[in-house]
């Protein structure tokens, strides 16, 4: 059963929120919520109610409504995966586009071929493309590497693996 970490992997994508707000009119509002991303929150952020409690996605609003913030919140909860897939359904947010092995796919580059260009190991660079590290965890010097043995600068490469959408 999928849960709270499947959705970060393939989503890259977080609930948040904080509670109440108001000001010195006396209007109040409940929530203020948002989507971020969970490795990079200044470079993508979906709001769905905003800080002076308008609501920007009535729909998405109203399913969280629905499902309770609790339903989104509890890493262990059964039904987290399947209310996170449904906001993004909602909200028209596809999943990311797959990481480091679909940019070795489109830039023609095997696992071995970019091991023996950047001079690691090859578990490496698998560990990588099959989810079990994060490039973020990669040292400095072997992302300069593999960006530059892709044709790319790091902060693309970065970007290709965390918030390009299918």
């Amino acid at each position: 059963m999928k849960n709270f970490s499947d959705i970060k992997k393939e989503y890259g994508l977080c609930l948040r929120w904080f509670n109440g707000g108001g000001d010195e009119a006396g209007n109040t509002w409940d929530y203020t919520i948002w989507l971020e991303n969970v490795i990079d929150p200044k470079k993508e952020r979906y709001n769905i109610c905003e800080s002076d409690g308008a609501v920007l996605n009535q729909k998405a609003y109203d399913f969280i409504c629905e499902k309770t913030l609790n339903g989104f919140r509890d890493k262990n909860c059964i039904n987290c995966y399947d209310n996170y897939i449904e906001l993004f359904k909602i909200m028209g947010i596809p999943e990311l586009k797959g990481g480091l092995k679909v940019v070795l796919k489109e830039k023609g580059v095997s696992v071995a071929e970019l091991t023996r260009k950047i001079g690691t190991s090859r578990s490496m660079i698998s560990d990588i493309v099959n989810g079990k590290n994060q490039f973020r965890n990669a040292s400095v010097e072997n992302c300069i590497k593999m960006a530059k043995a892709l044709d790319m600068t790091v902060e693309e490469l970065y970007d290709e693996i965390y918030f390009r959408r299918k």
